[in-house]
């Protein structure tokens, strides 16, 4: 319910067969089933819900793919695959499963993606669906530049050599107030910083001026 109240478009509830769930597979696979199914007979159309597939390899792919597939949901999402082989593995088993070819499915969405290759490629298989008449739209997604900002980072441009987005610790306020002097500038990472500077440079002025001509009057 809150996620057909929130999203326009949403993944099943699914159990990630990693972290601590590691190592248990097949229960991973029989409780996120139960949620699949649990989802398509309890969906109103107001939300597009995506399946969801988990695996490791080849083999594991396909286990997961053909117990869940053939239910009545708008796409698949791909569940935090940590390299290439495995990003094309679950694409190929999807391909296989003629997924691309369905009309109900509208999205393959890939869970987690921070490398900036994996743009690249998704760009790529996006052009490719295209020629083919497939309606099919490549998603990603990635927490790491929002998640820096709960430990003082700041995400400012690609790093194209490692493959990650740069970023800029800034300490708590707390400690800017405790180690900088009083006139200390924060650092300027982007040119909007500059501008910025100077709007608030010359709105001071204008302030002091109004204030001063204001005395005088």
């Amino acid at each position: 319910n809150w996620l057909e109240e929130n999203s326009t478009i949403a993944m099943n509830l699914d159990i990630p067969p990693r972290m601590k769930m590691k190592g248990k597979f097949d229960e991973c696979l029989e409780l996120s089933y139960k949620n699949y199914k649990y989802f398509e007979k309890n969906q109103i159309g107001k939300t597009k819900f995506l399946n969801v597939l988990h695996g490791y390899d080849i083999n594991s792919f396909k286990v997961w793919y053909n117990k869940v597939k053939g239910m009545d949901f708008q796409g698949w999402a791909i569940g935090d695959v940590a390299n290439f082989k495995q990003k094309i593995t679950s694409l190929a088993v999807l391909l296989d499963g003629n997924e691309h070819k369905k009309s109900n499915n509208l999205y393959i969405h890939f869970l987690g993606c921070s490398k900036l290759s994996d743009f690249f490629i998704f760009t790529t298989l996006q052009n490719e669906l295209n020629k083919i008449g497939c309606n099919i739209q490549i998603l990603s997604d990635s927490s790491s530049p929002t998640n820096m900002m709960r430990f003082g980072g700041f995400a400012h441009q690609p790093n194209f050599k490692n493959e990650t987005i740069d970023s800029l610790h800034i300490p708590h306020r707390t400690i800017f107030e405790e180690k900088m002097a009083i006139n200390s500038k924060l650092p300027k990472l982007i040119p909007a910083d500059y501008y910025l500077e100077l709007f608030l440079s010359l709105l001071l002025m204008s302030f002091w001026f109004l204030f001063f001509s204001t005395q005088n009057w």
